[in-house]
């Protein structure tokens, strides 16, 4: 990964959840390791909304995302049916 990426990662009853960060342009959500939805913008700053869906038998969960990112700040929010996931920063 390049110096400008970061990655937040979280769990969510055993499934793994990650959110990358990409040269700042480009955000990618990844649910057990495969990649279900990306975000890229022409501008370095703002709001990034991603979603995704974990599944369980019969049962969906909706994963939604939202990244924001300042000159020198940048972080996430990640809820699974409404309900907030920690996430840790690397």
């Amino acid at each position: 990964m390049s110096f400008f990426a970061r990655v937040w990662t979280g769990e969510y009853e055993g499934h793994k959840l990650q959110v990358r960060q990409r040269t700042g342009h480009n955000y990618v959500l990844l649910i057990d390791n495969e990649q279900t939805d990306s975000y890229t913008s022409p501008i370095n700053m703002g709001k990034r909304v991603l979603k995704g869906t974990i599944k369980r038998g019969e049962q969906t969960f909706e994963v939604d995302v939202v990244g924001h990112q300042g000159a020198f700040t940048e972080s996430v929010t990640v809820t699974v049916n409404g309900q907030e996931i920690e996430m840790a920063k690397k």
